[in-house]
């Protein structure tokens, strides 16, 4: 079984080869004690994620009226995907980055002897930019940007027949909530 807690073998040729524990955003949490090692840290980040997401939607659903709404046929609470989504995916994934980060530094430490010597430096140089991009800002603010406006350029997934937390229906058929997008 693997475990939680981050290997020690994730150093090749004097990299950090944890690309999954790096960047600003990783720094931020680390420094709020949030981002700590081990199962208590997977812990911690799960709880802040869910805080950081799940939670203002109850909150908002609540306070629209659309959370347990019975005029709606998919009231938030009931909207399947959506609980999925956050309370099951968001913690999968965080709990990924404990098999996902050895098996990087392990394939990584496995491919370095295959590499010729003619393009170690090159080996060397591509491994450097990687960890310059994961501990980039300017990267982090666009995938950040990127996760705000996705919403906002999705498509209506639901009939125009069905009323949910997300869409009012009218005449015209089903358009978004105001205060959804």
């Amino acid at each position: 079984m693997i475990g939680i807690d981050r290997p020690k073998d994730l150093r090749l040729g004097g990299f950090d080869l944890a690309l999954l524990s790096g960047g600003p955003i990783y720094g931020l949490l680390a420094r709020a004690g949030i981002a700590r090692p081990g199962r208590a840290g997977f812990a911690l980040r799960i709880l802040f994620f869910l805080a950081l997401s799940w939670i203002p939607l109850v909150v908002l659903t609540i306070w629209q009226g659309t959370f347990l709404n019975p005029a709606l046929k998919v009231p938030f609470l009931y909207d399947f995907a959506e609980q999925c989504r956050f309370l099951f995916v968001l913690p999968l994934l965080i709990v990924a980055e404990a098999v996902v980060e050895p098996w990087l530094g392990y394939i990584m430490a496995q491919f370095r002897p295959l590499v010729s010597e003619a393009d170690s430096e090159k080996f060397s140089e591509n491994i450097s930019l990687a960890m310059r991009s994961r501990d980039s800002l300017p990267i982090e603010l666009v995938l950040i940007l990127l996760a705000f406006i996705r919403p906002h350029f999705d498509t209506m997934s639901l009939s125009a027949n069905i009323t949910s937390w997300r869409t009012v229906t009218t005449d015209a058929g089903a358009v978004p909530c105001p205060s959804s997008t």
